[in-house]
């Protein structure tokens, strides 16, 4: 009986625990590198980055509209920001629109826009909601929500 029970030991401790344990550490590092894949895509939020802008009347001062980008990147809790200025706008929309709509435009009539990379949520809510209020701002546009007028 020693002999059977002593070759069951050997042939488990040889054989079957190095096998055993490299099966674990495989397992391990796949839960782990799927485990990290699940928080990336949870810590950052599932949906993708997208666009919000906030249009600036025309004739705003400079420094309004220097106050109007630290507003924006404060309220929305981000760096990602670009000013386009009324020449830049006025290209964009000379582009994009129709000749009958654009008629009356003019680089002097067009808003300049200072646009945002964020995600949906309630942060950029409140966000919209704060930078709608300033004066200077005509409107605020995000891809989730509809045009909102300013005061």
């Amino acid at each position: 009986m020693e002999a059977r029970n002593g070759a069951a030991r050997d042939s488990w401790s040889y054989k079957t625990i190095p096998a055993n344990r490299m099966r674990l550490w495989l397992i391990l590092v796949v839960l782990v590198v799927v485990g990290s894949a699940v928080a990336a895509v949870i810590l950052r939020g599932s949906a993708p980055d997208k666009t919000l802008i906030v249009w600036i009347a025309p004739g705003t001062s400079g420094s309004r509209v220097h106050f109007i980008e630290e507003r924006s990147r404060a309220a929305l809790g981000t760096s990602d920001c670009l000013l386009w200025s009324q020449a830049k706008d006025f290209r964009e929309a000379e582009r994009i629109l129709p000749p009958s709509e654009r008629q009356t435009l003019t680089a002097a009539n067009t808003p300049s826009s200072f646009r945002c990379q964020v995600p949906s949520g309630p942060r950029t809510t409140v966000g919209i909601r704060e930078l709608k209020s300033l004066r200077g701002v005509i409107t605020v546009t995000f891809p989730s929500t509809p045009h909102v007028t300013g005061a």
